[in-house]
């Protein structure tokens, strides 16, 4: 028997072989080579280092050679500039049981020499592959200690933070921890100091159901100024909330170099200052010369409900009526329609009698909503300029006492209302108005829509007037380079719930998210260089982690962070993507909506509201595609949707379904139709009696001349631009 002496020396050499072998020289990797790695239980660690100059964005791609492979790897970084230092120290675990390829793409992008530790877990030998992968050019950054601006333009009220990249940990006289929130200019900008490096801008939405909107990869350089052009999200980010946010652009011209404008400014007493409102024609700005208000000639027909249901708010109601046609200009038209359970136009041989008449309406009966349209409509058609107002608590009485009700069917006031072109602005009052009735009516006619109370009705009649009394007329110097709007513009919808990384001993799930997202990345590779892109995710909550850009390597970068867990809110994200795209003028608009849920609506969403999003997606022209990552046997409602919405599906257990679709999508990117007519949009920055900046916007397509030298992208979408100072140092 040997004593533990003797057994000493051999244990420590014992040791010191496993240490040499799990401490081995460190393996240099370069852009698009590989690397084998072997490890097992006597060699479990091995190192891997590589450089990156910030200029191209890397990430890091690893592939097991066989199931089962569990390893974790941890990098390390760290650059200096004078007394600003940037560091990165985190972990990451590949796990070849979600996919045997997969992409780790959150390394921080700053200049620095990387060191990646991979050490096995588990006690089996293991064999697998690393390349880095490159993503793009970057933006480009100058680093050094100085700190650089921000400046931030068409933000309003958006409430604007920037955070650096994740996995990041900056060290700098200006800079703290967390987010960064703005100054703001009296030109209503975002004013933000900041150091060197490349960071994410969010903003908290809280209209369309969307809790926050971001953008990746904005640049700031030492020394420099970077100057961004925020898209004009205004619904998503709850400005509709905050009062009339939406201007309506009558007519544009041009002559030559020379364009102008009509537009219904809401609220507006005198016509604002031209350093107030921005032009963008063609995705491109224009320059203010001058604005000037315009008498409008209008005909005005106002719907009234005085069913019985209005009696407790009635004097209220009937005042802010008056108020409203008292207040019109003299040379204003106006038929007046009292609706009950029968609709009663007011004749009156003028103005003082038609106040009289109303003065006289009494509350009482059901409530014909229908039929009052369907007669109010008519009135218009004589007269080159009208707008309808609609007023009402409740449904038509058709839906709830049918006896009572309209003869009219709500398909055929939509029908109408839809082929008038007639702009409606309908006024919801009360505890149960038809809230969704009402919101299309206002969509399908390019009207707006208001909810009431009865201490708010007399100024949501005073907005209405003042959005249909006066129009302004603008003349700019047009862009040198315009061209016609037939940007191909994408919205991305993909489901981030738990389903999508549960293994597949769950029923219908395997693990789709690193699947989906890296079918996704190589897509925006492929996207044509003149389209714009944005990408929503939805779980609990619906998040644009990318506002519209055209940069493929921002789309990327924006994907990254991604991961899924949580619950399905279909219904929220379908409205927040149709929203979107309602707020971006071109003539090839597109929704690629992904999922692996069956797409029925979960219990306690509005199964109606869902049905009347995706009917609005067909009468807009968006073109939509349904992606169902399931079995055949659940197709219907993705079937349905398509149907519905115009568009049409795939589904397939896999990714299949979405490779086919992206695919399918590509080439029709690739050829978009022809278009005669510009994208035109006008900004108006107005303070409110507080001072806060509130960004009023509209937006359309006319028949103007475009120039031979075209813009590369004809609708606004997020740009990004430097000025760096000569005087820094490079």
């Amino acid at each position: 028997m040997r004593s533990s002496a003797l057994l000493r020396p051999f244990a420590a050499l014992a040791l010191l072989t496993l240490s040499l072998l799990a401490h081995a020289a460190p393996q240099p990797l370069a852009p698009d080579t590989e690397l084998k790695l072997e490890l097992s239980p006597t060699a479990p660690k091995t190192e891997i280092t590589f450089s990156n100059d910030a200029k191209r964005l890397l990430a890091l791609r690893v592939v097991a050679a066989a199931p089962g492979t569990v390893v974790r790897f941890r990098a390390k970084a760290a650059a200096q500039f004078g007394t600003y230092s940037l560091t990165s120290d985190f972990t990451w675990n590949f796990d070849s049981v979600r996919a045997d390829s997969q992409l780790w793409d959150t390394l921080p992008q700053f200049p620095a020499g990387w060191t990646i530790e991979a050490s096995l877990v588990g006690k089996e030998p293991r064999a697998l592959t690393v390349r880095l992968e490159d993503q793009g050019e970057a933006p480009a950054v100058r680093w050094g200690e100085p700190a650089g601006t921000l400046l931030v333009r068409n933000v309003g009220q958006t409430r604007l933070s920037a955070a650096p990249e994740k996995n990041v940990q900056l060290r700098h006289p200006l800079y703290r921890s967390g987010n960064v929130t703005p100054d703001i200019t009296p030109a209503g900008d975002a004013l933000f100091r900041l150091p060197a490096g490349l960071w994410q801008l969010s903003s908290g939405g809280t209209g369309g159901g969307v809790r926050e909107l971001r953008s990746a990869l904005i640049p700031v350089s030492s020394g420099g100024e970077t100057i961004v052009e925020w898209p004009q999200m205004r619904t998503l980010e709850g400005e509709k909330a905050k009062g009339l946010t939406e201007l309506v652009l009558r007519d544009v011209t041009a002559d030559g170099a020379t364009g102008t404008m009509l537009v219904a400014a809401p609220m507006f007493p005198e016509a604002p200052k031209p350093e107030a409102v921005r032009i963008v024609e063609g995705g491109q700005p224009g320059e203010v010369l001058s604005i000037e208000s315009i008498p409008a000639a209008l005909h005005v027909v106002v719907l009234f409900d005085s069913s019985f249901s209005m009696r407790k708010i009635f004097s209220e109601a009937q005042n802010a009526a008056l108020s409203f046609v008292e207040k019109l200009p003299p040379d204003c038209t106006v038929d007046f329609f009292d609706f009950d359970t029968k609709v009663k136009e007011l004749a009156a041989p003028d103005r003082a009698a038609l106040l009289d008449a109303i003065r006289g309406i009494k509350s009482d009966g059901s409530t014909k909503l229908y039929d009052s349209i369907m007669k109010g409509l008519p009135k218009c058609a004589a007269h080159r300029r009208s707008a309808v107002v609609v007023f009402t608590d409740g449904f038509d009485a058709q839906v709830e006492d049918p006896g009572y009700g309209s003869r009219a069917s709500q398909e055929e006031v939509f029908e109408k209302v839809a082929a008038t072109k007639v702009p409606l602005f309908t006024i919801a009052y009360g505890e149960k108005p038809d809230e969704q009735t009402l919101q299309k009516l206002a969509e399908l006619s390019g009207g707006a829509y208001y909810r009431a109370q009865a201490d708010t009705i007399g100024s949501v009649f005073d907005q209405i007037r003042g959005l249909v009394d006066r129009d302004y007329k603008i003349t700019y110097r047009r862009p040198a380079k315009v061209s016609a709007s037939n940007t191909p513009v994408l919205t991305l919808v993909l489901d981030v719930s738990g389903s999508m990384d549960m293994p597949p001993t769950n029923p219908r799930c395997d693990y789709r998210i690193e699947k989906a997202k890296d079918l996704l990345r190589g897509f925006f590779g492929r996207v044509p260089a003149s389209s714009v892109v944005q990408l929503f995710t939805f779980s609990d909550n619906v998040d644009l982690v990318q506002v519209p850009t055209a940069d493929p390597v921002r789309l990327r970068r924006a994907l990254a962070p991604v991961v899924a867990g949580g619950g399905t809110e279909t219904l929220k994200a379908a409205k927040a993507a149709l929203v979107s795209l309602e707020q971006i003028p071109s003539r090839n608009r597109y929704l690629l909506f992904i999922t692996d849920a069956a797409l029925a609506i979960p219990e306690g969403q509005n199964q109606k509201e869902f049905e009347t999003t995706l009917a609005a997606l067909k009468e807009q022209n968006i073109r939509s595609l349904w992606v169902g990552m399931v079995d055949e046997k659940q197709k219907a409602p993705f079937e349905n949707a398509a149907a519905l919405s115009g568009g049409s599906y795939v589904v397939s257990p896999g990714t299949d379904s979405l490779a086919q679709a992206l695919a399918a999508l590509e080439r029709s990117l690739t050829d978009p139709s022809a278009a005669n007519e510009v994208a035109v949009e006008v900004l108006i920055d107005k303070p409110d009696a507080a001072g806060a900046h509130h960004i009023f916007g509209g937006n359309g397509l006319f028949p103007l001349p475009v120039s031979a030298s075209t813009a590369e992208h004809s609708v606004g979408c997020l740009t990004a631009t430097i000025n760096n100072s000569a005087d820094e140092p490079q």
